[in-house]
């Protein structure tokens, strides 16, 4: 069957009176067998993946696709939006796009697009794949984002030549065991649904370069995670997490994190191993500490830690002499380490709902900040500082 699964069925001519049995023959043999209609079995040649009419030769072995009437209506549906008579007609497409066509269900018979290597399904209203979705083994490039999808198939996990994978806006609440072996997938967009979990095996996604897990309800990642060794982008905003894996400190090769808002209070020590990280976003989340390692970011150009609980910064702060962009407002913050003036390349600088009453004589080194955003409940001693209050 196109959903893998195997049945045996005798098809045998011991009991007829003809030389070889005959399609509809078949077809009751089957449909007796599977417990379903004759009119709901179609027999396809595992070969071509064309549908065999009543005068074809029975071959030794065949496909059957169990056809019901949401079935149909489903095939009626995709051939009406790929605009062709029939699904042979679609078996040598090495892509399809079927975008915005009000599509609710794909039939059975989808799985024998084998020739797939880019298909769009975005914006339609599909809430299930069939089982047979996974016999699409070419797909380098699947983009399904914008449905109602709430489970993928089990056999998902076949489509090992991935590389593209546009999930967003959808309602997942998990994935299969199996996802992890979509070992070829470089770019994973899942944000916007309702993951609770990962799989263990999502760390066997070796080769992924990009992924985007915002706007779910993830409260932890598995340890496998630290797994993701090519990750270069991550963004998990408005998740719930709590605690990071101390594996997290494996993601070496990450330029670009996006953590907030999220419930961390704090980092695990190896965060300080992230050492090409250039953006770093760690905003409305319950931070009141950095780890000692931090300061070992010192390739950092944008750092967000607004809204959290600092009330101190550490000396070694001073070590991200790189920053341009820096965001410390909204926090608890009562004063600043004399090593911030060794920020020079500092260009915006946000210090505004803090407990700030004065800055550190080093303030003055930071001279080329253009923007600076300082307003507090507490008046500044500014006399080391050169800049017009905002």
């Amino acid at each position: 069957m196109l959903n893998g699964e195997e049945v045996a069925v005798n098809l045998s001519h011991d009991s007829f009176d003809q030389q070889q049995l005959v399609i509809p023959q078949a077809r009751w043999r089957i449909a007796l067998a599977l417990g379903f209609p004759t009119t709901f079995i179609k027999l396809l040649d595992p070969e071509s993946g064309e549908i065999l009419d009543d005068n074809a030769t029975l071959q030794a072995a065949v496909s059957v696709v169990i056809s019901t009437a949401d079935d149909e209506a489903a095939s009626s549906s995709l051939l009406r939006a790929s605009k062709v008579l029939n699904i042979e007609a679609l078996l040598d497409r090495e892509e399809l796009c079927l975008r915005m066509k009000n599509l609710t269900m794909l039939p059975e018979s989808f799985g024998a697009l084998a020739a797939l290597q880019f298909l769009d399904l975005q914006l339609n209203r599909l809430s299930t794949l069939p089982e047979s979705f996974g016999n699409l083994m070419a797909l380098c490039d699947l983009r399904m984002s914008n449905n109602r999808l709430t489970a993928l198939c089990e056999s998902f996990g076949n489509l090992r030549c991935l590389e593209e994978l546009w999930l967003q806006n959808n309602k997942l609440g998990g994935l299969p065991q199996n996802f992890g072996n979509l070992a070829a997938l470089q770019n994973l967009k899942l944000q916007n649904n309702e993951l609770r979990a990962l799989p263990q095996s999502f760390g066997n996604l070796r080769a992924l370069e990009k992924l985007e897990l915002g706007h779910n309800k993830l409260t932890t990642v598995p340890e496998s995670f630290g797994d993701l060794r090519a990750l270069q982008e991550l963004e998990v905003e408005d998740n719930e997490l709590s605690i990071l894996p101390e594996s997290f400190g494996n993601l070496r090769a990450l330029r670009k994190l996006v953590l907030g808002p999220n419930k961390l209070s704090s980092l695990p020590q190896s965060f300080g191993r992230l050492t090409v990280m250039q953006e770093l976003d760690l905003k409305n989340n319950n931070l009141k500490a950095l780890p000692k390692s931090f300061s070992r970011l010192t390739k950092l150009v944008e750092l967000d830690l607004s809204c959290n609980e600092f009330s101190t910064l550490p000396e070694s702060f001073g070590d991200l002499c790189r920053l341009q962009q820096l965001r410390l407002d909204s926090n608890r913050l009562t004063t600043l380490p004399e090593s911030f003036g060794k920020l020079t390349a500092l260009e915006v600088l946000k210090l505004q709902r803090n407990m700030l009453s004065e800055l550190p004589q080093s303030f003055g080194n930071l001279t080329a900040l253009r923007q600076v955003c300082l307003q507090n409940k507490y008046v500044f001693e500014s006399k080391h500082f050169p800049f017009t209050k905002m």
